[in-house]
Protein backbone atom coordinates (compact mmCIF):
# COMPACT_ATOMS: atom_id res chain seq x y z
CA UNK A 1 0.00 0.00 0.00
CA UNK A 2 2.77 2.86 1.00
CA UNK A 3 4.27 1.81 -2.63
CA UNK A 4 0.78 2.00 -4.18
CA UNK A 5 0.43 5.60 -2.37
CA UNK A 6 3.29 7.10 -3.41
CA UNK A 7 2.32 6.17 -7.33
CA UNK A 8 -0.77 7.92 -6.53
CA UNK A 9 0.83 11.23 -4.91
CA UNK A 10 3.10 10.93 -8.29
CA UNK A 11 0.81 10.99 -10.71
CA UNK A 12 -1.22 13.58 -9.42
CA UNK A 13 1.84 15.85 -9.01
CA UNK A 14 2.52 15.16 -13.22
CA UNK A 15 -1.03 16.44 -13.63
CA UNK A 16 -2.47 19.61 -14.06
CA UNK A 17 -6.50 19.46 -14.34
CA UNK A 18 -8.80 17.48 -12.20
CA UNK A 19 -9.59 15.58 -15.36
CA UNK A 20 -6.34 14.09 -15.70
CA UNK A 21 -6.47 13.36 -11.96
CA UNK A 22 -9.57 11.06 -12.73
CA UNK A 23 -7.63 9.46 -15.48
CA UNK A 24 -4.88 8.59 -13.10
CA UNK A 25 -7.17 7.53 -10.49
CA UNK A 26 -9.22 5.11 -12.81
CA UNK A 27 -5.86 3.19 -13.43
CA UNK A 28 -5.19 2.86 -9.58
CA UNK A 29 -8.89 2.03 -8.02
CA UNK A 30 -7.92 -1.50 -8.99
CA UNK A 31 -4.92 -1.63 -6.64
CA UNK A 32 -6.45 0.57 -4.02
CA UNK A 33 -9.49 -0.51 -1.71
CA UNK A 34 -11.98 2.39 -2.08
CA UNK A 35 -13.19 4.79 -0.46
CA UNK A 36 -9.58 6.21 -0.19
CA UNK A 37 -9.28 9.77 0.39
CA UNK A 38 -6.65 12.17 -1.08
CA UNK A 39 -5.73 15.41 -0.81
CA UNK A 40 -5.05 18.08 -3.45
CA UNK A 41 -4.07 22.05 -3.69
CA UNK A 42 -6.21 24.03 -5.80
CA UNK A 43 -4.97 27.21 -7.35
CA UNK A 44 -5.80 29.30 -4.39
CA UNK A 45 -3.59 27.39 -2.04
CA UNK A 46 -6.57 25.71 -0.49
CA UNK A 47 -6.55 22.39 0.80
CA UNK A 48 -9.26 20.27 -0.58
CA UNK A 49 -9.96 16.23 0.18
CA UNK A 50 -11.99 14.46 -2.41
CA UNK A 51 -13.12 11.03 -1.09
CA UNK A 52 -12.80 8.53 -4.16
CA UNK A 53 -15.62 5.63 -4.11
CA UNK A 54 -16.82 3.25 -6.64
CA UNK A 55 -21.29 3.11 -7.45
CA UNK A 56 -21.83 -0.31 -7.30
CA UNK A 57 -25.20 -0.41 -8.74
CA UNK A 58 -23.25 1.32 -12.34
CA UNK A 59 -19.68 0.44 -11.07
CA UNK A 60 -19.36 4.50 -11.80
CA UNK A 61 -16.44 6.05 -10.08
CA UNK A 62 -17.58 8.83 -7.31
CA UNK A 63 -15.31 11.25 -6.33
CA UNK A 64 -16.69 13.81 -3.69
CA UNK A 65 -15.58 17.08 -2.46
CA UNK A 66 -14.49 16.95 1.47
CA UNK A 67 -12.78 20.31 1.65
CA UNK A 68 -10.97 21.36 4.51
CA UNK A 69 -10.40 25.13 4.07
CA UNK A 70 -12.20 27.77 4.85
CA UNK A 71 -13.67 30.01 2.64
CA UNK A 72 -11.42 32.60 0.73
CA UNK A 73 -11.92 35.61 -1.40
CA UNK A 74 -9.55 37.79 -3.51
CA UNK A 75 -10.52 41.22 -4.69
CA UNK A 76 -9.28 40.32 -8.57
CA UNK A 77 -12.37 38.29 -8.16
CA UNK A 78 -14.66 41.45 -8.30
CA UNK A 79 -12.87 42.62 -11.36
CA UNK A 80 -9.16 42.89 -12.89
CA UNK A 81 -7.59 46.05 -11.71
CA UNK A 82 -10.43 46.50 -8.38
CA UNK A 83 -9.30 47.88 -5.39
CA UNK A 84 -10.42 49.14 -2.45
CA UNK A 85 -10.14 52.64 -1.47
CA UNK A 86 -10.81 53.09 1.87
CA UNK A 87 -11.28 50.64 5.40
CA UNK A 88 -11.91 51.29 8.82
CA UNK A 89 -11.08 49.13 11.79
CA UNK A 90 -11.69 49.03 15.85
CA UNK A 91 -8.54 46.98 17.79
CA UNK A 92 -10.62 43.73 19.92
CA UNK A 93 -7.51 44.00 21.80
CA UNK A 94 -6.97 47.15 22.91
CA UNK A 95 -11.00 47.61 23.45
CA UNK A 96 -10.46 45.26 25.57
CA UNK A 97 -8.18 47.43 28.30
CA UNK A 98 -11.82 49.54 28.10
CA UNK A 99 -10.19 52.22 26.11
CA UNK A 100 -12.31 52.87 22.73
CA UNK A 101 -10.66 52.95 19.68
CA UNK A 102 -10.90 53.77 15.98
CA UNK A 103 -8.60 52.97 12.44
CA UNK A 104 -8.63 54.34 9.24
CA UNK A 105 -6.57 52.93 6.01
CA UNK A 106 -6.54 54.89 2.73
CA UNK A 107 -5.31 53.21 -0.42
CA UNK A 108 -1.78 54.76 -1.83
CA UNK A 109 -1.22 52.76 -4.92
CA UNK A 110 -1.14 49.44 -5.88
CA UNK A 111 0.87 48.28 -3.40
CA UNK A 112 0.68 50.66 -0.56
CA UNK A 113 -1.61 51.88 2.27
CA UNK A 114 -1.76 54.43 4.75
CA UNK A 115 -2.81 53.34 8.38
CA UNK A 116 -4.27 55.96 11.41
CA UNK A 117 -5.13 54.13 14.24
CA UNK A 118 -6.27 56.40 17.52
CA UNK A 119 -7.25 55.35 20.99
CA UNK A 120 -9.14 56.95 23.77
CA UNK A 121 -9.47 56.47 27.74
CA UNK A 122 -11.00 58.45 29.84
CA UNK A 123 -12.03 56.48 32.79
CA UNK A 124 -11.20 56.29 35.99
CA UNK A 125 -11.89 53.26 38.10
CA UNK A 126 -12.42 52.70 41.73
CA UNK A 127 -9.54 53.03 44.39
CA UNK A 128 -8.66 55.94 41.50
CA UNK A 129 -7.55 53.04 38.96
CA UNK A 130 -6.92 54.65 35.99
CA UNK A 131 -5.51 53.61 32.32
CA UNK A 132 -6.01 56.82 31.04
CA UNK A 133 -4.54 58.17 27.95
CA UNK A 134 -4.92 59.14 24.48
CA UNK A 135 -2.57 57.97 21.18
CA UNK A 136 -2.52 58.13 17.64
CA UNK A 137 -0.16 55.83 15.54
CA UNK A 138 0.20 56.57 11.92
CA UNK A 139 1.83 53.20 9.77
CA UNK A 140 3.42 53.00 5.88
CA UNK A 141 2.12 49.52 4.64
CA UNK A 142 3.68 47.68 2.03
CA UNK A 143 1.82 44.76 1.03
CA UNK A 144 2.70 41.23 -0.62
CA UNK A 145 -0.24 40.33 -2.34
CA UNK A 146 -2.39 42.91 -3.02
CA UNK A 147 -3.88 45.88 -0.43
CA UNK A 148 -6.21 44.61 2.49
CA UNK A 149 -5.45 41.64 1.35
CA UNK A 150 -3.22 38.96 2.84
CA UNK A 151 0.80 39.57 4.47
CA UNK A 152 2.25 43.11 4.99
CA UNK A 153 5.25 44.86 6.53
CA UNK A 154 5.19 48.26 7.52
CA UNK A 155 6.96 51.01 9.22
CA UNK A 156 4.78 53.27 12.37
CA UNK A 157 5.24 56.49 14.30
CA UNK A 158 3.61 56.36 17.66
CA UNK A 159 2.95 59.08 19.94
CA UNK A 160 0.89 58.74 23.41
CA UNK A 161 -0.07 61.14 26.39
CA UNK A 162 -0.62 59.21 29.46
CA UNK A 163 -1.96 59.25 33.34
CA UNK A 164 -2.23 55.91 34.50
CA UNK A 165 -1.32 54.11 38.11
CA UNK A 166 -2.81 51.37 40.65
CA UNK A 167 -3.77 48.72 37.76
CA UNK A 168 -1.85 45.38 37.80
CA UNK A 169 -0.60 45.07 34.03
CA UNK A 170 0.98 42.32 32.82
CA UNK A 171 4.27 43.05 30.52
CA UNK A 172 3.67 46.71 31.70
CA UNK A 173 6.33 48.81 30.22
CA UNK A 174 6.56 51.03 33.15
CA UNK A 175 7.97 49.82 36.53
CA UNK A 176 5.27 49.37 40.02
CA UNK A 177 2.60 49.86 37.93
CA UNK A 178 0.32 48.81 40.31
CA UNK A 179 1.76 50.00 43.43
CA UNK A 180 2.55 54.22 41.56
CA UNK A 181 1.16 57.04 38.93
CA UNK A 182 2.65 57.74 35.99
CA UNK A 183 2.10 61.07 34.13
CA UNK A 184 3.92 61.94 30.71
CA UNK A 185 4.48 60.98 27.05
CA UNK A 186 5.69 58.11 25.46
CA UNK A 187 7.05 58.13 21.51
CA UNK A 188 7.73 55.52 19.60
CA UNK A 189 8.98 54.42 16.10
CA UNK A 190 8.66 50.84 14.99
CA UNK A 191 8.67 47.73 12.28
CA UNK A 192 5.11 46.40 11.80
CA UNK A 193 4.38 42.78 10.31
CA UNK A 194 1.00 41.72 9.86
CA UNK A 195 -1.60 39.73 7.84
CA UNK A 196 -5.31 40.16 6.72
CA UNK A 197 -8.09 37.70 5.93
CA UNK A 198 -10.87 38.30 3.84
CA UNK A 199 -14.56 37.50 4.86
CA UNK A 200 -15.99 38.98 2.71
CA UNK A 201 -16.08 41.99 -0.18
CA UNK A 202 -16.73 44.80 3.20
CA UNK A 203 -15.74 42.24 6.22
CA UNK A 204 -11.95 41.15 7.35
CA UNK A 205 -10.09 40.11 10.19
CA UNK A 206 -6.30 41.18 10.80
CA UNK A 207 -3.63 40.72 13.01
CA UNK A 208 -0.16 42.75 13.64
CA UNK A 209 2.41 43.06 15.53
CA UNK A 210 5.03 46.03 15.92
CA UNK A 211 8.96 45.65 16.99
CA UNK A 212 10.96 48.83 18.04
CA UNK A 213 11.83 51.83 20.13
CA UNK A 214 10.11 53.67 22.94
CA UNK A 215 10.87 57.03 24.67
CA UNK A 216 8.77 57.74 27.48
CA UNK A 217 9.21 60.97 29.66
CA UNK A 218 7.21 60.43 32.61
CA UNK A 219 6.55 62.15 35.88
CA UNK A 220 5.93 59.56 38.95
CA UNK A 221 3.46 59.91 42.27
CA UNK A 222 1.88 57.93 44.98
CA UNK A 223 -1.09 56.18 44.47
CA UNK A 224 -4.14 57.54 45.57
CA UNK A 225 -6.16 60.31 45.77
CA UNK A 226 -3.28 63.59 45.51
CA UNK A 227 -0.27 61.29 45.92
CA UNK A 228 2.88 62.80 46.32
CA UNK A 229 5.30 63.57 43.20
CA UNK A 230 8.27 61.38 43.39
CA UNK A 231 10.31 62.47 41.02
CA UNK A 232 10.79 62.82 36.96
CA UNK A 233 12.08 59.53 34.94
CA UNK A 234 12.84 58.59 31.62
CA UNK A 235 13.04 55.24 30.01
CA UNK A 236 14.38 53.93 26.55
CA UNK A 237 12.68 50.46 25.64
CA UNK A 238 13.63 48.36 22.79
CA UNK A 239 10.94 45.30 21.96
CA UNK A 240 7.47 44.66 21.26
CA UNK A 241 5.54 48.37 21.17
CA UNK A 242 1.81 47.38 19.54
CA UNK A 243 -0.26 44.44 19.00
CA UNK A 244 -3.14 44.56 17.29
CA UNK A 245 -6.41 41.68 16.62
CA UNK A 246 -9.10 43.98 14.97
CA UNK A 247 -12.07 43.96 12.96
CA UNK A 248 -12.61 45.73 9.54
CA UNK A 249 -15.02 47.33 7.80
CA UNK A 250 -14.35 47.96 4.02
CA UNK A 251 -15.60 50.66 2.03
CA UNK A 252 -15.37 51.13 -1.80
Amino acid sequence: MPKQLLLLFTLLLCTSSLHSQVSALEALLEELSPPATIAIIDAQGNRIEREITVNESTGEIVISDKSMALPTFSFSDLGAGYLPRLALKTNLLYGATTTLNLGVEFLLNRYLTLDISGGWNPFTYSNNRKFKHWSIQPTLRYWIQEPFNGHFIGTSLMYSNFNTGGINMPGSILPALENHRFRGDAYSVSFQYGHQWLLSPRWAIETTLNMGYMFLDYRKYECGWCGQRIGSETKHYFGPTNAAVSLIYIIR
